[in-house]
This record gives structure tokens, sequence and C-alpha cells, in this order.
């Protein structure tokens, strides 16, 4: 009896841990309203908040989309309980459909332009490519580029 209760308190504290110890990174990719966008290669994983979608200009071929972004970390348990760190803020592209350029809204609310060439040079900046690309998609249901990079091109496969 005491080996069978033994093995029992066992089974219950390995399940208890597990539970304890998932990632916040898994529950962001297990839930259908977030889209991982990739990482930048500094530890940062970003997703797209699917349900934060907001047009902020709907003037074609001029196109202000916000949203929400969360980029989260694996840190150190010092810097927190879970040894993870997640932070969300909002984020805007301007789109210019006819030049088929895309802007990001800098710290001091100027736009930047965001080169595919230059961008797809990174994994951090390909990140940020497919999340604005995405951003488009989700707003129009449409693809912005052509030919969207690889990650933009796998979501809008896989839900056309």
């Amino acid at each position: 009896m005491k080996k069978a209760f033994s093995i029992f308190i066992l089974i219950g504290m390995m399940m208890f841990s597990t539970t304890c110890f998932a990632s916040m990174f898994d529950d962001l990719r297990n839930n259908p309203n977030y889209i991982y966008c990739g990482h930048t290669g500094s530890g940062f994983a970003i997703f797209l908040d699917k349900t934060s979608i907001n047009v902020h200009e709907y003037n074609p071929p001029y196109y202000t989309i916000a949203f929400i972004r969360i980029n989260w970390a694996s840190t150190p348990p010092m810097y927190s309980s879970t040894g993870e760190v997640a932070k969300s803020s909002v984020h805007r592209y301007h789109y210019d459909y006819a030049t088929r350029k895309i802007y990001t809204e800098t710290a001091d609310k100027t736009w930047s332009y965001v080169d595919p060439i230059e961008y797809s040079k990174t994994n951090g900046s390909r990140s940020l490519l497919a999340e604005a690309e995405l951003v488009f998609y989700l707003a129009y249901n449409m693809s912005f580029f052509d030919e969207p990079s690889s990650k933009a091109a796998e979501y809008i496969n896989s839900h056309k």
C-alpha cells in the first residue's frame, strides 16, 4: 500500500510540475488569435494579435492599419518569476498600394520606409516584413505583394 501511495504522489508531482512550467511561448503559439511572425535572432519572438487589427485610413491606394504586437522573450528568472517576459505595444503600418511600398511608424511619429530587399536580410527584419504583410492581409483579405515573404505566404496559403 505504501508503494502504491508513493507512486501516486510521484505521478501527481510530475503532473503538477509539467503544468507549472508550461511556457507562455507555447500558449501564444497555440492560440489562434496570435500569429507567430518569427524571431529577431536575439531571443525575441514576434506575435501579431489578429483581434487587434484596426484600419485607421482607407483611402485607396493609401491604407494605414494599427495592431498590437507582442514581443516575447525568454529571460533569466531574476527578471520575472516565470523566466519569461511578454510586452505588447501598438504599431502602425502605412501602405501605398500603387507603388507597393510599406512604411512603419517610428517612435517620433514619422514614417520609415520598409525596404523588402533590406528587410529580407536578417531574421528580425524578415519577421517584421512578414508582420506588415499579414496585417494588410488580415485587414483586406488580399496580399500586399505579388509574392509575399515565406512566413506571410505560409499563413496566407493555409487560410485560403
